[in-house]
């Protein structure tokens, strides 16, 4: 044992086995901050429910005998369900694999940075866990209950496996990531496609360079067609039903809108050393396609209902690389500029954690409203990020309110239409619910029912309230006619509008819901 660590010691050196250290108090201080109670966000308890019925027999659905892919993680369902089946309740299932995979890409991030230094230069690669922990983007995402965690740790092994020239490995990086999240396909195309697309360019030598060149992308097309296959048997639809829900009505604007917020909330600092790594380190240019590729995505699907980035976190591994990388080609050149690209890094971690920029959003992407009211060096912009801003309740006491006050206005309710259907889909498995939204509702999911002067967000912006109308449900949870905020989405303002609704349905004023006359 005495020679192995005199081994490690050797190969490190002294500067190197202090950056592990820091990595490795950088990993704990990030479990003794997100080990504490965490309030989830309402989408992911929708996966939840989905877990628990698997778990208990009923299928992977949401509501019973209803055949709809609600869920765009089918891979961490699956973990969640395997944790509900050895008796660990999902919340809590969600939080330890945040955990697990947060932990996990810190340490993998300050791997794969190490190996694209020299080795005189690799003890700073510890610096890329450090700012990536500050981030605000960061924080939220691995306080919420979604795959996020997941995807980002799967994005940093592909990122490994491509820079080692590990193809076999990276393609079951990727289909992981097929697995975790739609975008995982995004991350194939461009680590698998372009070094594909580049061998049959120059011209494989042999018939045996050519399978070996192509063997890693058919692994993912199987992969892909295999995923393909199970969803049309068992949900008889090619993609997501949520695809059908949250794609082709939000605008390109509101893309440029999260990037822009994403940026100016201190990731615009590390673009230049990025941008340099492009000319100045051949391994980062595919990874690189891969940040422009994401980016490009982001704008034209019109960003996500959430803040803080969630579709763009997996490209701060690269773009951390990026300045890191630059810094020692910067010291064969000029100290002071070495000097400056390296200052961009703590640069970015104050102003993630201090530094509020203005800036005019649109309605609901949120601001920070009570970021500076704690006293330095706490960051309330930290801790505002991980409340997750305006769509997080109370998932316990206000649902299970809200509930039993449902059964008493309405004893044996059964049939519920409401908005937010996670956390009131998860704490009252005895309700169906209806997604006014569709995302659990195929028929809401692929309307094209348009409705003026209202929030378009995507996820949020289907409706047909007369379809709801028509299904009867027992209880609609929306406030009464007049009471909309500024920020109404096209769901809200339909089915308030419909004249059906006050013929049919009374308002609990108590309750907040209207039930069937």
């Amino acid at each position: 044992m005495t020679r192995f660590f005199t081994r490690v010691a050797a190969a490190w050196g002294p500067r190197e086995g202090f950056a592990w250290l820091a990595t490795s108090l950088i990993v704990v201080l990030f479990l003794i901050e997100f080990s504490q109670p965490i309030v989830q966000a309402d989408d992911a308890f929708i996966s939840y429910r989905y877990a628990l019925n698997l778990a208990h027999g009923n299928g992977l659905v949401f509501n019973q005998g209803e055949y709809v892919e609600g869920f765009t993680n089918l891979l961490w369902t699956l973990l969640v369900a395997a944790f509900i089946k050895i008796g660990v309740h999902a919340p809590a299932a969600g939080q330890a694999l945040s955990l697990l995979f947060g932990a996990g890409s810190l340490l993998l991030l300050h791997i794969y940075v190490r190996c694209l230094l020299p080795r005189r230069f690799a003890w700073i690669a510890a610096a890329a866990p450090a700012v990536l922990l500050a981030s605000n983007s960061f924080a939220c995402w691995m306080s919420t209950g979604l795959e996020t965690p997941m995807v980002l740790f799967l994005t940093i092994a592909a990122l490994l496996a491509f820079d080692r020239g590990r193809q076999i490995t990276l393609a079951w990086m990727c289909v992981l990531a097929l697995l975790c999240r739609p975008e995982g396909g995004l991350l194939a195309a461009v680590l698998l496609g372009v070094p594909w697309l580049q061998t049959i360019r120059r011209g494989p030598r042999t018939a045996r360079r050519l399978a070996t060149a192509t063997l890693p992308p058919l692994i993912f097309a199987a992969a892909l067609v295999a995923l393909t296959a199970f969803r049309l048997i068992y949900y008889h639809d090619y993609v997501p039903n949520t695809f059908h829900a949250k794609v082709g009505q939000a605008a390109v604007g509101l893309g440029w809108i999260y990037l822009e917020k994403f940026l100016l909330d201190g990731s615009l600092l590390l673009l230049p050393g990025a941008v340099l790594a492009a000319f100045t380190e051949p391994r980062l240019r595919v990874p690189l396609l891969f940040v422009l590729a994401t980016i490009i995505y982001v704008i034209l699907i019109g960003g996500d209902v959430f803040t803080h980035g969630r579709f763009l976190l997996p490209i701060m591994p690269v773009l951390l690389a990026g300045v890191i990388t630059t810094v020692p080609w910067l010291r064969a050149r000029s100290r002071a500029g070495a000097w400056a690209m390296a200052l961009t890094l703590p640069g970015a971690a104050l102003i993630y954690l201090y530094v509020i920029i203005p800036l005019p959003v649109a309605p609901g992407f949120g601001e920070y409203g009570y970021a500076a009211s704690l006293p330095f060096p706490q960051s309330g912009k930290r801790e505002e990020a991980k409340r997750h801003y305006f769509f997080v309740r109370d998932e316990k006491r206000i649902v299970r309110d809200l509930a039993d006050k449902i059964r008493a206005a309405e004893p044996g309710a059964k049939l519920i239409a409401c908005i937010g259907i996670g956390k009131m889909g998860y704490y009252n498995m005895d309700f169906v619910i209806l997604d006014m939204v569709g995302l659990t509702d195929r028929h809401v999911a692929e309307s094209q029912r348009r409705i003026a002067n209202t929030f378009v967000v995507p996820g949020h912006s289907r409706t047909d309230s007369d379809y709801i109308l028509s299904r009867r449900p027992d209880v609609i949870i929306l406030p009464n006619i007049g009471a909309l905020g500024a920020n109404r989405l096209p769901a809200e303002v339909d089915m308030l509008g419909n004249p059906k609704l006050p013929e049919s349905y009374r308002f609990v004023s108590d309750g907040g819901f209207w039930v069937r006359k």
